[in-house]
C-alpha cells in the first residue's frame, strides 16, 4: 500500500497581547505542493471573521469533497444505448 503524506502551512501575525477577546483570529494556509492561499478565520461565534473560511467549514468540505470524488467509481457504468 502507498503511503501518502499531506503538509500544511499556518502564517499568523496576530498578538495574544490583549488577551483571548482581543487577538485577532485571521490567518492564511497553504498545502504544498498547491500554492493557493486561503485566508481562514474562526467561526464568527468564536470571534471570527465571517467573511473568510473557518475550519468547521473546511472539514464539512473536505468529507464532502471526498465522498463526490467515491461516488463516481462506485457507480454502475452506463446502459449501452
Amino acid at each position: 500500500m502507498d503511503t501518502h503524506t499531506y503538509r500544511a502551512h499556518l502564517h499568523w501575525d496576530g498578538s495574544t497581547a490583549d488577551g483571548i477577546r482581543g487577538y485577532s483570529r485571521d490567518h492564511s494556509a497553504v498545502a504544498p505542493p498547491a500554492t493557493a492561499r486561503v485566508d481562514l478565520s474562526a467561526d464568527p461565534a468564536f470571534r471570527g471573521d465571517s467573511e473568510r473560511l473557518n475550519p468547521e467549514q473546511l472539514v464539512v468540505m473536505a468529507a464532502s469533497s471526498c465522498q463526490m470524488l467515491s461516488c463516481p467509481s462506485s457507480a454502475p457504468p452506463p446502459a449501452p444505448g
